[in-house]
């Protein structure tokens, strides 16, 4: 689930997410594929007063077994900086308002 709201906040415009994980029983567990069971992701960004934004991200995740050392490897080196480079890439094309 996830919601999105926009808020002032000292004057200044804070878009807020908020994500959460839910139990949906037409998607059933399957052997040998670990199912992320509790997932929490808050997100807030907003302009810093220059040209540029900030983005505060608070995220956790808890697949109820042991994550295999490759994909964590994996995670630190690609996963974690492409999905930066796309919340860079989602500001930059978050239309402006006049």
């Amino acid at each position: 689930m996830r919601q999105q709201r926009h808020l002032d906040f000292e004057g200044q415009q804070v878009h807020v997410i908020l994500a959460q994980s839910t139990s949906v029983p037409q998607f059933l567990e399957k052997s040998g594929v670990i199912q992320v069971k509790h997932y929490k992701q808050k997100i807030a960004i907003h302009r810093d007063g220059k040209r540029g934004s900030k983005v505060f991200i608070c995220c956790s995740h808890n697949p109820g077994s042991q994550i295999p050392s490759w994909i964590i490897n994996w995670a630190a080196k690609n996963g974690v900086p492409n999905f930066l480079k796309d919340v860079v890439k989602a500001c930059q094309n978050y239309p402006k308002k006049t």
